[in-house]
């Protein structure tokens, strides 16, 4: 799956994170990729992507880096147009009201 920053995805999966016990995703709700890492190392000691998603900061892992969600846990649902967001962050013209 071809997941970057600034991605909107869709949980599929909020079973609760093995580290605490916790269910801290909601099946459904939208997230936006803050990060993607290729490696992560889940609880059960397989390797695979995950992401870091915006308005869900976890504790960092013991590598020092913030921990991850399993890329699996989601599916894309919208990847913004480069020009939408050159279009968005251009200056407003201050005649407009």
């Amino acid at each position: 799956m071809d997941i970057g920053p600034g991605d909107f995805i869709q949980c599929v999966d909020d079973s609760p994170a093995a580290w605490t016990g916790d269910r801290l995703l909601v099946a459904g709700r939208i997230y936006m990729v803050r990060s993607v890492e290729p490696d992560t190392e889940a609880p059960d000691g397989t390797v695979g992507p995950g992401v870091t998603v915006d308005g869900l900061k976890l504790p960092p892992s013991d590598n020092g880096k913030e921990t991850c969600w399993r890329l699996s846990r989601f599916r894309l649902i919208y990847r913004p147009k480069r020009d939408l967001i050159s279009w968005l962050l251009a200056p407003v013209d201050e005649g407009v009201v």
